[in-house]
């Protein structure tokens, strides 16, 4: 490493490896243990693909400079930081782990769709709606966030993965993963996207797929509760 770096650069070897990581454990089937890995690997493009492009379109409409959009920036990890203790204590009493998901991807599918804001919405760009938008993706999302891994764990066990220090490990792994393919592939794909049709769009099109996913984890957990009733009745 010492001979790469400045031969290659710091940043370029850590995209390099972000991509070998992902690669390898898609390769060697880590994914195949998961059960419904999708949702995971698409969530992780969502804040990869907005946060690197949003400077350039705020800038254009509202004229904020990046140190002012810093601060926006600042309030809304704020609000990821002073949220997680409840968060967490809330994961921690709900055994239905899907639908405290869905209730968290439904605010951030809001917030996302209120930073450009999407055109369906309506609504002219503002600096409230920016702030609004980020502090309701970053509070809520971190309520997606952190039962990820152990729901991801618990469905991993019932597809007969041993619940072992080598299992949290390898799931652990997958989900780090995910946010690697998503900080490598999510900036390309969210420039590409606004050159052709520009950051609203993007924002959009991440809204709804914010909100399928919403739907697809509500379908799941009211699978998940009938199962479960029907399980203790028997």
């Amino acid at each position: 490493m010492g001979w790469l770096a400045p031969r290659f650069g710091v940043a370029r070897l850590y995209v390099l490896g972000s991509v070998f990581v992902g690669i390898s454990t898609v390769v060697f089937g880590l994914l195949d243990y998961i059960s419904q890995p999708v949702p995971f690997l698409a969530w992780s493009l969502i804040n990869s693909s907005l946060d690197p492009t949003m400077e350039s379109y705020m800038h254009k409409t509202l004229g904020i400079e990046p140190a002012e959009l810093s601060l926006f920036f600042l309030a809304a990890f704020v609000g990821y930081t002073l949220s997680s203790p409840f968060w967490i204590r809330l994961s921690d009493k709900i055994d239905n782990t899907f639908l405290l998901l869905a209730a968290c991807l439904a605010p951030t599918a809001l917030g996302v769709l209120l930073i450009s804001p999407s055109p369906i919405l309506g609504l002219h760009p503002s600096r409230l709606l920016l702030g609004v938008g980020m502090t309701l993706r970053e509070v809520f999302q971190v309520g997606a966030y952190l039962p990820a891994v152990p729901l991801m764990l618990r469905i991993s066990t019932n597809r007969g993965i041993e619940s072992n220090l080598c299992s949290q490990a390898m799931v652990s792994s997958v989900y780090g993963t995910t946010f690697s393919i998503g900080t490598v592939v999510g900036p390309l794909g969210g420039g590409l996207v606004i050159d052709v049709w520009g950051y609203p769009f993007l924002a959009t099109c991440l809204g709804g797929f914010t909100i399928v996913l919403c739907v697809a984890m509500t379908a799941r957990g009211i699978v998940y509760h009938v199962t479960r009733r029907t399980t203790t009745s028997v």
